[in-house]
């Protein structure tokens, strides 16, 4: 779970132990992330890298991608991560937990429109 408290941030684990406080959280936690769930609504305190950020968005390829080179996407985005940090201390840019969400969204939508639209088209012809 992550909390807010003014400008700080805190995690508690599934024991109820506190940590923190943080100005930023990135989570590195895999497919099925926690800190993903958790900062849905929470724009540049909370990141995602490897699997935690892209892992799902490639449904096509069975998992295959995350298999066989899971582990060096996710140091390359940790390495580029730690450097957005470096350079600005709350710009995640593409790491963004919000900001993958919302692109998430976006795709849901687009399709089910492309969906819609070649309904109708197949009923007029």
């Amino acid at each position: 779970q992550i909390l807010e408290k003014g400008s700080k941030i805190y995690c508690v684990d599934s024991k109820a132990k506190l940590y923190g406080p943080f100005d930023v959280i990135v989570g590195a936690d895999g497919v099925f992330s926690l800190v993903r769930k958790c900062s849905s609504n929470r724009s540049g305190i909370t990141g995602l890298i490897g699997d935690a950020r892209w892992a799902r968005d490639k449904f096509w390829d069975f998992g295959t991608t995350r298999i066989r080179r899971g582990a060096d996407l996710a140091i390359r985005d940790g390495i580029e991560c730690g450097l957005l940090l470096l350079e600005d201390q709350c710009d995640l840019g593409k790491f963004d937990a919000k900001h993958k969400r919302q692109q998430r969204i976006l795709l849901y939508w687009t399709t089910c429109t492309l969906f819609l639209v070649l309904m109708i088209l197949t009923q007029i012809t």
